[in-house]
């Protein structure tokens, strides 16, 4: 089909991994003790990936338009730091950084063209969803990424509704105006 009246399903994927050079002296850069893309600490660095689809779909309805898309999204984030390297003699001062989680969405409008005291516009109805499941969200005090200690760890389900409607219109080719109404519910 085509952006009126079709579909489409994307999908996508990504992942990384890699060893930071975070702070680097440079006094140690200049006296050729390190290399300016070196680091002191090799175990700092992450990984992270991302695998998210979508749906989108259109349709017309008479005189109406309808529009809606879901997708569903699949994330994490392990990063490992360290700022200082001197304040925790014995354990050293890298912390970790962890992220997992889902998101679930859907959104979907309506619309169709309107004429008001003789003014083009479009007027649309439109609802949004999504459910938030970070099954884990933390930072660690952590030695060549062994964890040693939990300094926060939580999770979090959230779910968000929203509903809108707007008109807008254009009484000029450069001049349009729009005004709406919005309701999030979380």
């Amino acid at each position: 089909g085509d952006r009126a009246d079709g579909y489409s399903v994307t999908a996508s994927a990504y992942h990384g991994n890699w060893t930071s050079t975070d702070q680097v002296p440079e006094r140690a850069v200049a006296l050729g003790l390190l290399d300016r893309f070196g680091f002191i600490d090799p175990t700092n660095g992450g990984e992270s990936h991302r695998h998210a689809v979508t749906f989108d779909f259109a349709k017309p309805l008479g005189r109406w338009q309808l529009e809606a898309n879901s997708y569903a999204l699949d994330y994490q984030l392990d990063l490992f730091s360290n700022f200082t390297y001197a304040l925790d003699t014995a354990n050293g001062d890298q912390f970790e950084q962890f992220d997992a989680r889902k998101a679930y969405g859907a959104n979907a409008q309506i619309s169709r063209a309107t004429r008001y005291a003789g003014l083009p516009g479009v007027l649309t109805l439109g609802f949004q969803s999504r459910r938030d499941d970070i099954g884990r969200v933390g930072l660690y005090l952590t030695d060549e990424r062994q964890r040693l200690r939990t300094i926060r760890e939580d999770a979090v389900r959230r779910i968000g509704l929203g509903f809108h409607v707007e008109q807008q219109l254009q009484p000029m080719e450069w001049l349009r105006i729009v005004a709406g109404l919005r309701h999030d519910r979380a």
